[in-house]
């Protein structure tokens, strides 16, 4: 059986309790005593809920939403970031060409093939990077990817049944 606290300590370690500034553990640590101590102390001599944890709790659902609402505002970005790639691999190309009297911009009616595969491969990260991140916000439901390959076929002027009908 461990041998009884001294007055001294029993009161330093209340003190800290009623303070409320420091986990149990803290306390435990700073006086050399075991946490379970502390708690069995804090329960005895009437503390009530000295080291609840409510607003850690609170404080970790609101991180949680701000995280959830810049994610789906991340989402909706990479889905606008999807159509300007998209506009700008069917786009005009201006190119640097030698001519008869130096450096001249040659437009030309869309990018070389390798711009545009380009394009559409950083396209495809986009979209993988979005099914994950969907996946994980939704639960990776059936319903909700359908209707996401609807809107990204709206968004690049795809008919529904090329969308994902």
């Amino acid at each position: 059986m461990p041998k009884p606290l001294a007055d001294d300590i029993r009161a330093a370690i209340l003190d800290d309790i009623r303070a409320g500034k420091l986990s149990a553990r803290a306390i435990a640590k700073h006086h050399g005593v075991a946490p379970s101590t502390v708690s069995k102390l804090a329960a005895d001599s009437g503390v009530a809920g000295a080291f609840e944890r409510a607003q850690t709790v609170k404080a970790t659902a609101a991180r949680k939403a701000d995280t959830d609402a810049k994610l789906a505002e991340q989402l909706a970005e990479m889905i606008d970031d999807v159509g300007r790639l998209r506009a700008r691999i069917w786009g005009p190309y201006d190119q640097v060409a030698s001519g008869r009297e130096g450096a001249e911009v040659v437009t030309l009616p869309m990018p070389p093939l390798r711009d545009v595969q380009a394009g559409y491969t950083s396209i495809g990260i986009i979209l993988d990077k979005y099914w994950k991140r969907q996946d994980r916000t939704a639960g990776g439901g059936h319903d909700e990817l359908r209707e996401v390959l609807r809107n990204l076929g709206r968004s690049l002027g795809v008919g529904e049944q090329q969308a994902g009908e």
